[in-house]
């Protein structure tokens, strides 16, 4: 069963004692995130200086930076849960070397949801939960392909998208305080959000094998 609370109290007691590194890392992931941006906000307002081809480069730059942060950040968590005492800040320069697959992921990703949103609204953001669990799968499977990943991640959520978005929109009030705090409160809101999620993967996993729904061998 599905239990978003659980993931949730499971993520506090995870990171009791252990939030330093999570909240150092979320600062180089948001400091590097805030340069990308910057460039953006940069490049739009000189648009007719530049050209509007240059504004897409950036765009395109800027996917692939999420990417390949995503994957170390996830890489991270993944490590954390397994085995908390051996998973220090080298793990998440670890999976920084993982970069050309979370720059694959994250294109690869972006392009489909932003295919079915030109259908329209809602699909987009089924296809977004559906295909939520790619960067979990690969940062467990780092040789596994990026279609294949789509497609396990797929199969997951097939019946859980719904208990995705509830879970999702259960943060909105830790989100308002992050906010409220002037972005501050995020260096430890985040990383307890990571992490639930993390749990809520791993659950997903478990669940879709026992079911039948994929095996074991699928994830190698």
């Amino acid at each position: 069963m599905f239990e978003g609370r659980k993931f949730k109290a499971e993520a506090k007691e995870q990171l009791k004692g252990n939030w330093k590194v999570p909240a150092l890392i979320t600062f180089i992931v948001f400091l590097l995130q805030g340069l990308v941006s910057g460039t953006q906000r940069t490049v739009y307002h000189t648009e007719t200086l530049y050209g509007s081809s240059v504004s897409v480069t950036i765009s395109i730059v800027g996917t692939i930076v999420n990417g390949i942060l995503t994957l170390a950040m996830v890489y991270y968590y993944i490590n954390l849960k397994k085995d908390k005492a051996n998973t220090t800040f080298h793990t998440f320069l670890d999976g920084l070397n993982m970069w050309f697959k979370g720059m694959c992921a994250q294109l690869w990703q972006s392009l489909w949801i932003f295919l079915w949103i030109l259908l329209l609204i809602i699909p987009g953001i089924v296809k977004a939960f559906a295909y939520s669990q790619m960067f979990y799968i690969l940062a467990e499977n780092p040789t596994m392909s990026v279609r294949k990943a789509m497609k396990i991640s797929m199969a997951m959520t097939k019946g859980a998208k719904g208990d995705l978005f509830v879970m999702g929109f259960s943060f909105i009030g830790w989100v308002l305080l992050g906010i409220i705090t002037l972005g501050i409160g995020f260096l430890w809101i985040i990383p307890y959000m990571n992490l639930a999620f993390t749990n809520c993967y791993a659950y997903l996993k478990e669940d879709a094998i026992r079911r039948n729904v994929l095996t074991a061998e699928d994830f190698i």
